[in-house]
C-alpha cells in the first residue's frame, strides 16, 4: 500500500505541472489550423503562396507570432503566375510585429 501511494503522489505531481503550463496563455496558442494554404496578394496579383500542416497562433504573448512546427512550403508568383522561388523548410515561425520570417 504504501509504494502505491508514493507511485500516486508522484504521479499527480506531474499532472499538476502539465495543468500549469497548459494554463499559461503565451504557451498554449489561441488558434490552431490544419492543412492551410495562405495566399499574398498585391494589386490582385498573386505574390506567394504558403502551405503548411499545422499552423499555431499566438496572439496573447508581448509579440504575436505564427508557428508552423510541421514545417511550410513557399513559392514566390511573378506577374505571369510562374514560380520564381521555392522554399521548404521542416519549422518557421512568422513574427507579425517586424513582418519577418525565419525557416
Amino acid at each position: 500500500m504504501i509504494i502505491f501511494t508514493g507511485i500516486f503522489s508522484v504521479s499527480c505531481e506531474n499532472d499538476l505541472e502539465v495543468v500549469q503550463a497548459l494554463s499559461d496563455p503565451e504557451k498554449v496558442p489561441d488558434a490552431t489550423v490544419v492543412n492551410s494554404e495562405i495566399l499574398y496578394y498585391d494589386s490582385s496579383l498573386l505574390k506567394a503562396k504558403v502551405n503548411s500542416k499545422l499552423v499555431l497562433s499566438f496572439s496573447n504573448t508581448k509579440e504575436s507570432y505564427y508557428e508552423f512546427p510541421e514545417g511550410i512550403h513557399v513559392q514566390i508568383y511573378d506577374s505571369l503566375k510562374n514560380v520564381t522561388a521555392e522554399v521548404k523548410s521542416k519549422y518557421a515561425i512568422y513574427k507579425e510585429k517586424t513582418d519577418i520570417w525565419e525557416a
